[in-house]
């Protein structure tokens, strides 16, 4: 079962004698109203409280914190519980004793994520909001609710985000949890600031792609770049970052694209670039190291700067810095 989601984030280094450049943290009148809340009953009931579950499957769809969303959606695009699959899982959780559920690697999530929560709300949101102006006062408060099984890594409804903490693409890590929520953080955060945007956009056949560059590319370097509060191993998009030749290939993959777009009929532009873009990774990789360029050349203002200006300005910018052999495909104004 694949859900619609986007793209929040953590950390815990206080305690582990990392140093944080002040700097990084200074946000003033940034995100200063905002809050992560988590919650992990619906998690921890799954495990404790699986034979209570199995009695009555659809009232726990009804009322859970967790699953009552992930119905609703589901619900909305017209698909099926698959409550066949999902009972045999709640049903392996019943067959073990109390004491074997508690020492479960999912469920110790939980437990790793709540001693977490101040560390969050404290420094971590702030770090992430240093990458936003500071006149943009953005309010990004939202509520994780933990839990497992439902089929979809994460959910995002309103504001609210599910996480399925069983889901394979943790490897039963919290530390990959806690990272991949800066992304989602950050993905909040762009989707307020579009109101300060300053360029002309283009039609939107193409803006899109350059958008979803933008975005996927910024959540991703922000992500890696939380990586010294938050280590996180084995995150395929980082390790692709750091590899210039796999950047290169996604780069050309990417403009191959672009250059092709408005040959193309929106059907077929969109499966080609979601394939390149989504499936392949590059929005998130060549997006990541166009982010990462801009900082290390004209430091995070820089970097900031693309955020009001938009997508378009995020290419020019990058374009700006780099050889011919390195530079991203320019669209045409549309007039």
């Amino acid at each position: 079962m694949k859900i619609i989601s986007i793209s929040v984030l953590l950390v815990f280094l206080i305690f582990h004698g990392f140093d944080i450049n002040a700097e990084e943290l200074s946000t003033e009148n940034v995100c200063n109203k905002s809050k992560i809340t988590f919650d992990t009953s619906s998690l921890k009931y799954i495990f404790l409280h699986s034979e209570e579950i199995l009695l009555d499957p659809e009232e726990f769809w009804e009322s859970d914190p967790a699953y009552k969303i992930i119905k609703k959606i589901l619900t909305y695009l017209k698909r099926p519980i698959p409550y066949e699959k999902w009972k045999k899982n709640i049903g392996a959780i019943a067959e073990l004793s109390q004491e074997e559920r508690k020492k479960n690697q999912y469920y110790l999530i939980a437990g790793e994520i709540e001693e977490k929560v101040d560390y969050v709300n404290s420094t971590a949101v702030s770090y992430v909001c240093s990458y936003f102006p500071k006149a943009s006062k953005l309010d990004i408060s939202f509520t994780v609710h933990l839990t497992a099984y439902t089929g979809a890594y994460r959910t995002m409804y309103q504001n609210t985000l599910v996480i399925d903490a069983a889901h394979s693409r943790w490897g039963g890590s919290s530390e990959k949890i806690l990272n991949n929520l800066v992304r989602v953080l950050f993905d909040i955060g762009y989707s307020k600031i579009r109101a300060f945007r300053t360029e002309e956009p283009l039609h939107k056949k193409v803006y899109r792609l350059l958008e979803l560059l933008h975005i996927r590319g910024m959540c991703t370097y922000v992500a890696y770049k939380a990586l010294h509060l938050l280590p996180a191993v084995d995150i395929p998009e980082f390790t692709m970052l750091e590899n210039h030749s796999e950047v290169a290939r996604l780069r050309n993959n990417l403009n191959n694209v672009f250059s092709n777009a408005k040959k193309m009929s929106e059907e077929d532009l969109w499966k080609s670039a979601n394939k390149i873009g989504i499936r392949d990774k590059a929005y998130y990789v060549v997006g990541a190291y166009m982010a990462k360029t801009i900082e290390e050349k004209l430091g995070r203002k820089g970097l900031m700067d693309t955020l009001t200006k938009g997508p378009r300005g995020f290419v020019q910018t990058y374009n700006s810095l780099v050889g011919s052999g390195e530079k991203i495909y320019e669209f045409e104004s549309d007039n």
